[in-house]
């Protein structure tokens, strides 16, 4: 069906909980009348591999919204107004161009984060988000893991292919399980022994050539 047939499929319905528009050629969030009250209930929103490269406001009428992917898009920033999606717990924002997270900070009831596969080069952003349990920032340009240790809930952490020299800011994660730093340009191996719920550690593609500690 085209985007217009399917939108008014939509808006006859009730009771609607998950809706996916995937790779339907979307440009603007405006073509699916978001704020019309038949989207209003909805808990899981997928509009990965469209054409978005903005997130207009009125996604940020789905309140009860708790899942929301974007990924595959050309999203090249993020709104204040997301911070009002108060309910969102998983968030997939992976293969778009982003360059910042900022205004992510108001999401502080993620549990689930991917921003994989952006042009991100700083994650202070992050420190906010203590109830993360899933975090996967593979294929940004991160050069310093900042700020990480406020998230004491995280048990995946994905940090491959960046361009990490320093293992840091990782020591306080004790519930962490898996960390992936692979295909970095990480020098030596160290500040992972507090690590003492890690069952799963990457350090393949780096230039490591001293362990400390």
């Amino acid at each position: 069906k085209t985007t217009k047939k399917m939108n008014e499929t939509i808006l006859e319905a009730t009771n609607l909980n998950y809706v996916y528009f995937v790779f339907h050629k979307l440009v603007s969030l405006y073509q699916l009348s978001l704020d019309n009250d038949a989207y209003k209930g909805i808990s899981y929103l997928n509009l990965s591999g469209n054409k978005l490269f903005q997130i207009e406001d009125s996604l940020t009428n789905l309140i009860h919204l708790t899942e929301l992917n974007l990924s595959q898009n050309q999203i090249i920033s993020i709104p204040k107004t997301i911070s009002r999606l108060v309910g969102l717990s998983k968030l997939n924002l992976s293969f778009n161009s982003l360059s910042s997270m900022e205004h992510l900070s108001g999401l502080v009831r993620l549990v689930s984060l991917n921003l994989s596969h952006n042009e991100i080069s700083t994650i202070s952003e992050l420190s906010q988000m203590k109830l993360l349990t899933s975090l996967n920032l593979k294929n940004n340009r991160i050069e310093i893991i900042e700020k990480l240790n406020k998230l004491k809930k995280l048990e995946f952490l994905n940090l491959r292919s960046n361009k990490i020299v320093l293992i840091q800011n990782l020591d306080k994660l004790s519930q962490l399980q898996s960390l992936n730093l692979s295909d970095n340009s990480i020098l030596f191996i160290a500040n992972l022994k507090e690590l003492r719920n890690l069952q799963r550690l990457d350090l393949s593609e780096n230039y490591i050539k001293q362990i400390n500690n």
